[in-house]
């Protein structure tokens, strides 16, 4: 019973502190959060949803960093990366390609999907090319 107090009172300590510090933290540091929690979400909703996160606009560096974590993630999730990427707009697709070039993860990125078959990783590719 002692322990299961001790444990209460950690994660009571830890969510409080977690929303002073959300409650402090600037628009890139929320949609790091959110992204990061989406992503978590990844494998109990609707891909839909993720999607519509993607595309919806939060600000020019809020966006930039919502995509560069979704990128990142990708590289190491690539089968769950191409599944959204099927539904993700043509418009946010063309952004991922900037992101990737101007976030200087484009060598990796380019060398985990090289040999890709996918359109949208391919369409990424071409944008990356562009970039240089």
């Amino acid at each position: 019973m002692k322990i299961i107090k001790i444990i209460l009172i950690i994660f009571i300590i830890t969510f409080a502190t977690g929303i002073f510090v959300f409650n402090q933290s600037d628009s890139i540091m929320k949609i790091n959060i959110y992204t990061r929690y989406m992503i978590f979400m990844n494998n109990f909703v609707d891909k839909k949803h993720i999607v519509m996160w993607l595309e919806n606009y939060h600000g020019e560096a809020p966006n930039v960093e919502k995509l560069r974590i979704f990128i990142e993630w990708g590289i190491k999730n690539k089968q769950e990366f191409i599944k959204i990427l099927r539904i993700v707009n043509f418009k946010t697709r063309e952004k991922m390609s900037w992101v990737v070039c101007d976030s200087n993860i484009k060598n990796i990125f380019y060398k985990e999907f090289e040999y890709s078959e996918s359109n949208n990783i391919n369409f990424i590719i071409k944008g990356i090319k562009k970039c240089k």
